[in-house]
């Protein structure tokens, strides 16, 4: 019979969190590399299979909407039980859908378990670690970004397997990851969510909507901006690894270096240094080592902020729904906005774009440290609630 107590974040159990964020992101970055894969599987047509990730998006996004509702509903020890399933299951399903329909189903359920944990994990790490909270959940981020990068690697490394291979591995994962599901952080209050509880929030998910749209649009346009200055199609795609990678290093470097800053100088410092890094690209000559820098300086922003908001809301649970689907919303919205900008005339336009954006994000980081609450909640009155 376990002894341990189930509030008690083990090593064993934050060993299987970090666990669960390598799977979530090999598998969200796996999708999209394996579709050449599934459209030969499934007889799509060379443009076909699209569909899969926004299947995928469209069970995270339900997810996190139920959490943001029901929230206050479900059993804090049972939180990340059916979110861990249905991940497995839907990982599954996808490795062996005899049909086309059957893999846009399981899409479904196991994006609908990816939304779910990422957003009571975060929860988790954020709040469940005092005074390392802003390191931890960091630390977990980190390890989404180590997962994004091993699940497109993946797709090719067995011939025949494709996309397969980081699915099944899915699977194995969210089994061995079974003891994250005791991880724990404070209690919701059960009573009805009112309007302060959203009002808190709101600043916060300005800045994850600002942060979401900017990762993205750098992700997406940073190869075109690349092509459009006379770099080879080829080391453009490649170069752009180099911002995904200062990414994942400074989730680990930054928060580590710098933890006796403030979150709130944390995110507001990744800000100006984005701001400062994109600006930098417009020159054609140091463009590449401003989208590298710029990915460095972001690294803290979205998880820190989940960790700066932790104490100014008893909600975790719907304050982190409402930060995660802002963010959403935004790698819809912000790359659309720079696709419509951009001019191959004017190559500069979409640095200039993507300056501006970190720039706003900055204002609205500022302006959040600015007129926060002089006194949060304390961890005292978040155990008691």
């Amino acid at each position: 019979m376990d002894s341990v107590d189930p509030e008690r974040p083990t090593r064993v159990r934050v060993v299987a969190g970090f666990l669960v964020f390598v799977a979530v992101g090999m598998v969200s970055a796996s999708l999209g590399a394996g579709l050449p894969f599934l459209r030969a599987r499934y007889g799509l047509g060379p443009a076909g299979g699209g569909s899969v990730i926004s299947a995928y998006n469209l069970g995270a996004l339900a997810a996190v909407l139920g959490n943001a509702v029901l929230g206050r509903f479900v059993p804090r020890g049972v939180a990340a039980v059916g979110p861990l399933v249905a991940f497995g299951v839907g990982c599954a399903g996808m490795v062996l859908a005899p049909g086309w329909a059957v893999v846009l189903g399981a899409a479904v359920v196991g994006g609908a378990g990816f939304g779910g944990l990422v957003v009571h994990l975060n929860t988790v790490f954020a709040r469940g670690f005092g005074a390392r909270g802003v390191l931890m959940v960091n630390l977990l981020n980190a390890a989404f970004g180590v997962g994004a990068v091993i699940g497109p690697l993946l797709t090719s490394a067995v011939g025949g397997l494709g996309v397969r291979l980081p699915l099944a591995l899915g699977v194995v994962f969210a089994v061995v990851a079974v003891p994250a599901t005791r991880l724990t952080a404070p209690g919701e209050p059960t009573t009805h969510p009112t309007r302060s509880d959203l009002t808190a929030a709101l600043p916060f998910a300005v800045i994850g909507f600002l942060y979401a749209g900017l990762e993205t649009s750098v992700g997406a346009w940073e190869s075109t901006h690349l092509t459009w200055t006379g770099t080879a199609a080829g080391d453009a795609a490649r170069l752009t690894a180099l911002f995904w990678t200062g990414l994942a290093v400074g989730r680990v470097v930054i928060p580590a270096a710098l933890h006796r800053l403030r979150p709130s100088a944390l995110v507001c410092g990744g800000l100006a240094g984005a701001t400062a890094a994109l600006a930098t690209a417009m020159n054609p000559d140091l463009a590449v080592v401003g989208y590298a820098l710029a990915g460095f300086a972001l690294a803290p922003v979205f998880p820190t902020t989940l960790a700066w908001m932790a104490p100014h809301t008893p909600r975790a649970q719907l304050a982190n729904s409402v930060v995660v689907m802002g963010c959403m919303l935004a790698n819809a919205v912000q790359p659309a906005v720079v696709g419509v900008l951009a001019d191959p005339d004017t190559p500069s336009r979409i640095p200039l774009t993507l300056t501006g954006f970190a720039a706003l994000g900055l204002v609205a980081a500022l302006l959040t440290a600015r007129y926060s609450p002089a006194s949060p909640v304390s961890p005292t009155e978040l155990a008691s609630r």
